[in-house]
């Protein structure tokens, strides 16, 4: 998830990898893309076959994504080439962002509507049902929550998310482990 302010920004990473699983390093022309209007990728780097850029979205998004949690959909290409089955999904502002750790799992992400203000530091808690899932403690940066997941391979989860004791209406993501 990122905010819709044209500053804040989330890393969208690719870990390129051949037929035995290793990663392939030096690959050209690897590039991250979406049709959503307004969301913009920085330069994308690679280290050992990890390939990494930035991404943000700027204010024509807001009001749509506050209202409505405008998704925008974001696909790897190398050398032109769109890999298949590597799209991430991106909430912009006020839902929930999944990403990739380059191999060692995934973090879910849930950012607050910089509209509201609370009177203390909110406590936000992710949580689901499904066996086999662990999820990690949550940090906070500029209210943006994160936790580490994991799950059994092939195991689907759906998680919902509390803030200060109340679920967030409508706020749910469901992964594929």
């Amino acid at each position: 998830m990122v905010a819709a302010d044209n500053s804040h920004t989330v890393s969208v990473i690719f870990t390129a990898k051949d037929a035995a699983g290793k990663a392939v390093a030096g690959l050209s022309g690897v590039t991250f893309a979406t049709t959503q209007s307004g969301v913009t990728f920085g330069t994308v780097s690679e280290s050992s076959g990890v390939y990494s850029a930035t991404v943000k979205a700027d204010s024509s998004v807001l009001s749509a994504a506050v209202n409505a949690g405008v998704m925008a959909t974001i696909t790897v290409s190398v050398g032109g080439t769109v890999v298949s089955g590597k799209t991430v999904d991106l909430r912009l502002q006020g839902g929930y962002f999944i990403q990739d750790n380059g191999g060692t799992g995934h973090s879910i992400m849930y950012g607050l509507n910089p509209a509201i203000t609370y009177q203390a530091m909110p406590t936000v808690v992710f949580e689901t049902n499904a066996p086999g899932v662990n999820i990690g403690p949550v940090t906070e940066s500029n209210t943006w929550y994160k936790s580490k997941i994991s799950g059994t391979p092939g195991t689907t989860a759906t998680f919902t998310v509390k803030v200060n004791g109340k679920e967030e209406p409508g706020r749910t993501i469901t992964v594929q482990f």
